[in-house]
């Protein structure tokens, strides 16, 4: 059965060149980055709809952190739907931020075991990657239904697995092709790769960043990233939703007008959407729901709330 999905939809071969993709240059530029920020399709979506006087907050602030950004290749073919078509305000955001400096780079998944090679042996790495594919397997989830499907990805999960062969290739590449409509498999697939990540001895904590403004996932990312054993890593990754990021323009003062403000809060549908955050006269985190003209009055207003996501 062919694939619902593109790993090269229409549209990606005019700015694919323009990505990062060798790999000794994506190990040099993650190592000399501050912040790495996995893209996930729904918010960038949402910032591809702004004009590009309001996309440039969102660059400034990437560069003001050292940041790169990382797009997996599950993302590429979820941006292409099921139409397997880059819609052109995807193409024309993509275009923006390589020229305004930023650095973007594809990542085929499975080059996480060579980002780990260095550090790590074979059976480790598989290993790693076993207890990855634990935490984020779920009964209905296209990666289930890849383990259940390939025997010799069903013996990964085994404790007797001691492959000195690279599992990774085989799981990304098979998990992609199972792919289903309305599935969380980009962002499932960028909580696996951060998972394996954290075990880099060598990079920062808070380092590896996600901008999501899928709230469910990000609770189950962060829950499931969380289940690091402290023996094994104690670093955090960090998950930012639109609010949060509208927040973090506004306290390093890269954001003051109100109608920008506004227009960022709008594109990711605030009004349909509960917002966890905490109030100056809370005790405890809530989920509060406002116009984006109100949460704009309100974020400009300093110690008026917290967002969380």
């Amino acid at each position: 059965m062919p694939s619902l999905y593109s790993e090269n939809p229409t549209g990606f071969d005019s700015i694919k060149a323009n990505f990062i993709t060798n790999f000794t240059d994506i190990e040099e530029i993650i190592s000399q980055s501050n912040m790495c920020i996995f893209y996930d399709a729904c918010s960038f979506r949402y910032h591809s709809t702004l004009s590009n006087s309001i996309k440039k907050y969102f660059s400034n602030y990437i560069s003001s952190k050292n940041g790169i950004i990382i797009i997996t290749k599950c993302i590429i073919m979820e941006l292409g739907g099921t139409n397997k078509k880059l819609h052109s305000n995807t193409i024309n955001y993509f275009n923006f931020l390589i020229a305004q400096g930023l650095k973007i780079i594809l990542l085929e998944e499975d080059n996480i075991f060579k980002l780990l090679e260095s550090e790590y042996k074979p059976t480790r790495i598989n290993e790693i990657l076993k207890y990855a594919i634990r935490a984020f397997i779920s009964k209905e989830s296209s990666i289930k239904k890849t383990m259940d499907l390939t025997v010799e990805l069903k013996d990964l999960l085994q404790d007797t697995q001691n492959s000195t062969n690279s599992l990774c290739t085989k799981f990304f590449t098979e998990v992609r092709k199972n792919k289903e409509e309305d599935d969380n498999l980009g962002e499932e697939l960028i909580g696996i790769c951060i998972y394996m990540l954290l075990h880099l001895t060598a990079e920062d904590n808070l380092k590896f960043t996600i901008f999501t403004d899928d709230k469910s996932a990000a609770l189950r990312i962060n829950e499931k990233l969380q289940s690091i054993p402290d023996h094994i890593t104690t670093k955090k990754a960090v998950i930012i939703s639109t609010p949060r990021l509208t927040q973090l323009l506004i306290n390093e003062t890269l954001l003051t007008s109100i109608t920008d403000t506004e227009l960022i809060l709008s594109s990711c549908k605030i009004e349909q959407k509960y917002i966890l955050g905490i109030k100056k006269n809370d005790l405890d985190k809530d989920e509060y729901k406002h116009t984006a003209n109100e949460w704009a009055k309100l974020l400009l207003k300093p110690n008026e709330v917290r967002i969380i996501f």
